[in-house]
């Protein structure tokens, strides 16, 4: 819940959604937690969590009862971050729901490879979770997805070989 982050808009769209059977849980920290639970409180919404950071046991936990995990990225940083949390969710087999830019570097990984949906708007978004509420194969099936572009992008053993062949190429100076 960092500068970065346009957690707000994720709290205004599930206002829109505050009587379905929809849960949104934040884990951790960041600048701007207090304001959004106070934006939350005053607001009335009922079906955002808060937990404070946790063990990793209990995050996995957390993460492997989950249908989807929500990344963000705020408009102009597109191309500088690729928010690391992504692979995490996606080594746990989870589909992802990207609130950003369809440019971002992210959002091509998830467009390309159908792990997750990419929504760029609010509007988009309330949308996203209206049809997923009623549309638990098609969470099923992007989580396959997301189990899979991990194993054959993103794993240990995939980014180590990548890495290794960088570092072992001859490198050819310019003349």
């Amino acid at each position: 819940m960092g500068y970065s982050h346009p957690v707000e808009d994720i709290v205004d769209a599930f206002k829109s959604v505050n009587e379905l059977p929809i849960e949104l849980l934040f884990a951790g920290g960041g600048v701007k937690k207090e304001s959004i639970k106070k934006k939350i409180e005053k607001e009335g919404i009922k079906n955002i969590r808060f937990l404070p950071y946790q063990p990793i046991e209990e995050f996995k936990t957390l993460l492997l009862n989950s249908d989807a995990c929500i990344v963000t990225l705020g408009k102009g940083l597109e191309t500088f971050a690729l928010p690391s949390r992504t692979f995490t969710y996606l080594s746990a087999g989870k589909p992802i729901i990207a609130y950003m830019n369809k440019h971002a570097t992210l959002a091509k990984i998830i467009i390309e490879n159908e792990c997750g949906w990419v929504t760029e708007t609010q509007e988009e978004l309330v949308k996203l979770f209206l049809h997923l509420i009623y549309n638990k194969k098609e969470i099923n099936n992007k989580a396959k997805l997301s189990k899979a572009v991990y194993e054959s992008q993103f794993s240990k053993k995939v980014v180590l070989s990548k890495y290794l062949k960088a570092v072992n190429e001859p490198i050819i100076e310019d003349r």
